[in-house]
């Protein structure tokens, strides 16, 4: 009899959980998402002792797959991997050393862990570290003898996503980020099908 009433008790609180919006715990998700993505990066140019400074626009689109683990009902963990691809444009902002180019793919390697927070069921926030290995080489201009670099190839920041999930297995997010060295704000818009 009191096992009963102890299961029926416990029922109850998890009925009245979901109601409120809360989801059952432990809960893990994984999402595959499609996105695109934009950064911006130093440029510096070098043409004999002659040092200029510009900007490289980055922008494509990305493949994800991540994995959330809630350990509580609105407390819980993301782990996420990306592979990005691109292309870019650098120069024409600089003010001494003439440069421009345009479409010179890239491609990048993305890597975050976050905590988030589940506001409902539909509606999730995380904030955590990211890593970016990029992978993009920049020609020279062959008649001013000028060299092009960009930002490091390997870059880390802070990231933060708005997740909102307007039907059962899809969603809908929105990434801002920053990256720590000789770089912008990174921004990313995307959807995906969640497991």
């Amino acid at each position: 009899m009191l096992c009963s009433l102890s299961a029926l008790a416990q029922e109850s609180s998890s009925d009245k959980e979901s109601q409120r919006g809360h989801p059952k715990v432990p809960t893990a998700y994984t999402t595959v998402s499609v996105s695109y993505f934009s950064w911006q990066e130093q440029l510096t140019l070098t043409s004999g002792a002659s040092k200029d400074h510009g900007l490289v626009n980055l922008f494509g689109d990305g493949f994800s797959i991540e994995h959330e683990n809630y350990f509580k009902p609105h407390h819980g963990t993301i782990m996420e991997g990306s592979f990005l691809y691109g292309q870019a444009t650098a120069g024409g902002t600089q003010s001494t050393l003439p440069y421009t180019t345009t479409n010179i793919k890239w491609t990048a390697l993305q890597a975050s862990y976050r905590y988030s927070y589940r506001w409902t069921t539909a509606v999730a926030t995380s904030i955590g570290l990211m890593a970016v290995d990029r992978q993009l080489s920049l020609p020279t201009n062959t008649a001013t003898n000028t060299s092009a670099e960009a930002g490091p190839s390997l870059n880390y920041g802070i990231l933060i996503d708005f997740k909102l999930r307007p039907a059962e297995h899809w969603q809908l997010r929105q990434m801002i980020g920053t990256l720590a060295t000789q770089a912008t704000t990174y921004w990313s818009l995307g959807f995906g099908y969640q497991f």
